[in-house]
């Protein structure tokens, strides 16, 4: 890899990733754990479409992407299909606390905060934080430069959390509820910056519209892994989703769905490196 250290309302249900779309109503305790899961013969994905390249949208209303490819499979390995319920981020966390889902994607962050409500199995992906900026700005460098700036992050993301209490100086920060709304915004100039997820920029720089206006800044920053959390009370399903991650990391899965999606290959041994580092949570 190159430098790499570098409205919560239900919208649709994507029946067994296949892009057949029908409306679910959520109730408390829909989801359960392992057994239960196995019963119904589903695992039940909170996640957004609006995260691209984890968790996006196709021009027919598919879910697509990294985290979605990672879900099917993982149901697979669980003898189950993963159905996805597509729906704001702000709403993910407190739908699965609410036993909604089963699990919840959009590329979460470890953190000890995070784990102080959920558990993680093994991570399934690493990477860093990028600022992405107008090409024309040439003073904004790094990190460093954003005194006096406006910056704009995801609702609810490690992004926006890092930058209220780790980087000091900016002037605003705009929240948004997905990627498409940072983009058009920073384009049009009314923030100066994105920070945002270094895959997320890797890939925005081949695929985005006007991508030629823009250019990321600096080197990533904030090493970090993710993985899909599950309730505390869920350690059977945890267990058996961290089997099912070893496994097809071992079946070279990892290498094939980030070539695909990151356009650069992603190895189990980066990610593991990357976790040892992190050091948030011990093997399983």
């Amino acid at each position: 890899m190159k430098s790499l250290f570098l409205k919560v309302g239900l919208l649709s249900l994507i029946l067994g990733g296949a892009g057949l779309l029908s409306v679910l109503p959520l109730r408390a305790g829909f989801a359960a754990c392992l057994d239960e899961v196995k019963t119904r013969g589903t695992l039940i994905v909170g996640t957004t479409g609006r995260f691209p390249p984890f968790t996006g949208t196709t021009t027919d209303g598919q879910l697509e992407g990294y985290d979605i490819d990672w879900l099917n499979a993982i149901g697979e390995k669980l003898g189950v299909k993963a159905n996805f319920v597509a729906l704001e981020g702000a709403g993910l966390f407190p739908g699965l606390l609410a036993k909604k889902f089963d699990t919840v994607s959009a590329s979460f962050v470890v953190t000890k905060e995070r784990l102080k409500a959920v558990n993680f199995p093994e991570p399934y992906s690493a990477s860093g934080t990028i600022m992405v900026v107008r090409a024309d700005d040439t003073k904004f460098r790094t990190y460093k430069d954003l005194k006096g700036r406006s910056i704009g992050v995801i609702l609810g993301s490690v992004d926006e959390r890092r930058l209220r209490n780790k980087v000091p100086g900016w002037k605003e920060l705009k929240t948004y509820p997905g990627w498409s709304e940072q983009w058009a915004d920073l384009l049009a100039g009314r923030v100066d910056g994105l920070s945002t997820d270094y895959h997320v920029a890797n890939r925005s720089m081949s695929k985005e519209r006007e991508a030629d206006k823009v250019r990321i800044a600096g080197e990533a920053v904030f090493k970090s892994v993710s993985g899909f959390p599950v309730r505390k009370e869920c350690t059977k399903l945890l267990a058996a989703m961290t089997k099912a991650t070893r496994e097809l990391k071992a079946e070279g899965f990892t290498e094939k769905a980030s070539r695909k999606w990151f356009g650069s290959e992603l190895t189990p041994a980066f990610i593991d490196a990357a976790w040892a580092e992190v050091n948030y949570i011990g093997k399983q």
